[in-house]
């Protein structure tokens, strides 16, 4: 079980796709921050993710489908994510 807590730090850029390696990541709290670009559909290959905080941010794009597929998902917030198009 392995979290990365990055809320409320004012955090800015995109979402690095590389993150869809971390396969151990439990929970990603991206909240309150300044990122901006699409939701990297690595994101959808953490299998074991719980909790995934991106909402209150300048996100655009669609919200990857992939993310639907995620079994162990069960927080996704949508309020406040940008300009994001729902494809879920």
């Amino acid at each position: 079980m392995a979290n990365i807590s990055l809320h409320g730090k004012g955090i800015s850029g995109q979402i690095p796709a590389a993150l869809g390696g971390l396969k151990s990541l439990t929970s990603l709290y991206l909240h309150f921050n300044a990122l901006s670009g699409e939701i990297p559909k690595e994101i959808a290959a953490l299998s074991q993710l719980i909790d995934l905080y991106l909402n209150v941010n300048n996100l655009s794009g669609e919200i990857p489908p992939q993310i639907g597929n995620m079994t162990n998902l069960q927080v996704l917030p949508l309020s406040s994510l940008g300009e994001l198009l729902f494809g879920v």
